[in-house]
């Protein structure tokens, strides 16, 4: 007897899409997990995805303060993540500045009210963010601006963005300001960036 199993759509636990072969819309439902093994699943997920809400932003300092200075990231100064933060700022205001017309589905008050809020900023979607950053910096590095450093930068960030946008998926955190985020590596990929490619532009719509 060959079987596979689906979620069912009604959150009940997992059950089985095919038997010998023939395929069921849902499924019969056979349980695969008893309802506390799936509570388990359920919970081991949450403290790693809590974890990250409270830490990327330190981790986007750090990235950040190593970018001007030879800051050691795991022990920040109080100096160097103030002026971390002045920059991300200042990126984020550049973005919306000159990205009006694209943005214009994105209440900018709203999106730094959250921003400059420790505890809000805390909850919002790190990918959103971090791909808002790194957009930003490559809309301003031509060689008559940040240049090849500031290209570097950028694609450093992208990477960043990436990954806190699939732990998102991973973790079932999802929301309109992660859809954006997905957009705006969309944007980001069908640019002319040094590591620019068909493959790499199809995967970001995908």
């Amino acid at each position: 007897m060959t079987r596979a199993y689906m979620p069912s759509i009604d959150n009940d636990s997992p059950a089985f899409a095919y038997i010998n072969g023939s395929r069921f819309a849902r499924g019969y439902p056979e349980r695969l997990f008893e309802e506390e093994d799936i509570k388990i699943f359920n919970i081991a997920a949450e403290p790693s995805l809590d974890l990250y809400r409270k830490t990327w932003w330190d981790c986007l300092l750090a990235t950040y303060a190593t970018s001007f200075s030879c800051a050691d990231p795991m022990s920040l100064s109080a100096t160097d993540r103030e002026q971390a933060a002045t920059l991300i700022t200042a990126d984020l205001r550049f973005l919306f500045r000159t990205t009006i017309s694209w943005m214009s589905f994105i209440h900018v008050p709203r999106f730094f009210s959250t921003f400059f809020n420790p505890i809000t900023r805390a909850n919002s979607q790190p990918s959103l963010i971090i791909m808002a950053c790194a957009l930003s910096i490559f809309l301003q590095s031509s060689e008559i601006g940040r240049g090849k450093a500031g290209r570097e930068f950028a694609l450093q960030l992208r990477d960043q963005a990436e990954g806190a946008l699939q732990a998102s998926l991973n973790a079932g955190w999802i929301d309109e300001n992660l859809a954006i985020a997905a957009w705006m590596l969309a944007m980001f990929e069908n640019s002319g960036h040094p590591e620019q490619s068909i493959y790499r532009s199809f995967a970001s719509m995908h």
